[in-house]
């Protein structure tokens, strides 16, 4: 294939994916609702909490299944949801929990976390300290994203 014929091709696939997940989010939602108004059965694995109603197509089945087990992955320290579960952990929150410090980047895109390292400590602070905050490979080697900009595409040439 050459250039034009892949971005030709790579921007139809992209459009159609767009439309049909879009698609598939909504037939997800309506199977959902009906769903909700069939009888269920028990799930297959009895130890879950949920039912499930079975969607018949032509040819197959697709289950649509309504867990009701779902458990809070984290939360904010101090928080009401922290302190009403550490209330009902009864001193055994550890277990269930771990907390943990992390810290983000507030700046944003690279060059913006560049241009503020280089305000903030110059031209001789910042290099040593964005080359510290670069993601690196198990080699060490910084990593960088490659991207294909099907939603940027336009008639215009690149600069």
């Amino acid at each position: 294939m050459t250039i034009t014929q892949l971005v030709d091709r790579g921007l139809a696939l992209k459009a159609e994916i767009t439309t049909r997940t879009k698609e598939l989010k909504d037939i997800e939602q309506k199977l959902t609702a009906i769903g909700l108004t069939r009888q269920h059965e028990s799930l297959a694995d009895e130890d879950r909490d949920g039912r499930r109603w079975f969607a018949k197509g032509s040819e197959l089945i697709v289950p649509v299944v309504f867990t009701a087990d779902l458990i809070i992955g984290s939360f904010a320290a101090a928080s009401p949801t922290h302190l009403l579960i550490e209330k009902a952990a009864a001193g055994k929150m550890n277990s269930f929990y771990t907390a943990t410090r992390t810290y983000k980047n507030i700046v944003g895109d690279g060059k913006k976390f560049r241009h503020e390292a280089l305000a903030q400590l110059g031209p001789v602070g910042a290099p040593p300290f964005v080359s510290a905050c670069l993601s690196r490979d198990k080699d060490g080697l910084p990593k960088s994203a490659i991207k294909v900009g099907w939603e940027e595409a336009g008639k215009e040439g690149a600069n």
